[in-house]
């Protein structure tokens, strides 16, 4: 699992994108391989995972890719009640250093561009 975990934050942005395929997938075997997957990024690299999100809402040549990245995106930096405590498992914001904020922030403005 952690080589999976490796490779999706590796320097190759499509094994990122086939991670973010792979959780729309309708294959619950599959989509569950992903999720554990993205969960782990999640919780052992969250600069990393902030930025191939917003890296892949900016880039990718897939509309639906692109889509999903920023709605998982969304998740992990913001949180229903304003505030870290009710979605704390999912949200990463205030664990992220601030030159990633920073480059999120960035490539948001950019891809609004």
């Amino acid at each position: 699992m952690d080589q999976q975990v490796a490779i999706a934050h590796g320097a190759d942005p499509a094994a990122f994108e086939a991670l973010i395929s792979q959780l729309m997938s309708s294959g619950n075997e599959l989509r569950s391989q992903a999720e554990v997957i993205f969960n782990l990024c999640r919780e052992r690299h969250p600069d990393a995972l902030g930025l191939k999100l917003a890296q892949v809402l900016h880039s990718s040549q897939s509309l639906e890719i692109r889509a999903m990245a920023a709605v998982l995106l969304r998740k992990q930096v913001t949180s229903s009640s304003g505030g870290e405590s009710e979605e704390s498992s999912s949200y990463i914001w205030s664990q992220l250093t601030p030159a990633t904020q920073s480059s999120i922030k960035s490539l948001l403005l950019s891809a609004v561009q």
